[in-house]
């Protein structure tokens, strides 16, 4: 496996970490700010549900990827595996922490949401 052009892979891994999170954190919200948009609430949460949190997660490790391999892909080695079952591992991760985090509180709290999906990421 060489090394990319530029930058490592880790280096991708860095950076597509802190675009997950932030882009993540702003859809959160932008159903809301669209004037409850139906197409806006297609990529973004419209509530607190954890199908929303899931469909953040998805769809925006999926974009990262499809960039990410673009600038990799000469350099590394079933990228495509190893990124689907990190996507797939991301959305296991969010649904056990909400429903763990759920069952002690009894209640969805959204800095709570905020930082599972952080964590999740």
């Amino acid at each position: 496996m060489g090394k990319p052009e530029g930058k490592s892979a880790l280096s991708y891994e860095l950076i597509g970490t802190v675009f997950i999170v932030i882009i993540g954190t702003v859809l959160h919200f932008t159903f809301e700010f669209s004037g409850d948009q139906p197409l806006v609430g297609v990529f973004s949460a419209f509530n607190e549900s954890v199908w929303e949190h899931l469909k953040l997660g998805f769809w925006l490790a999926l974009v990262w990827a499809i960039v990410e391999y673009r600038f990799i892909k000469k350099s590394t080695n079933n990228f495509l595996l190893a990124r689907t079952v990190g996507i797939y591992l991301l959305l296991i991760a969010i649904q056990t922490l909400f429903y763990s985090y759920t069952a002690f509180l009894g209640e969805s709290v959204l800095l709570i949401d905020i930082l599972t999906f952080v964590i999740s990421v």
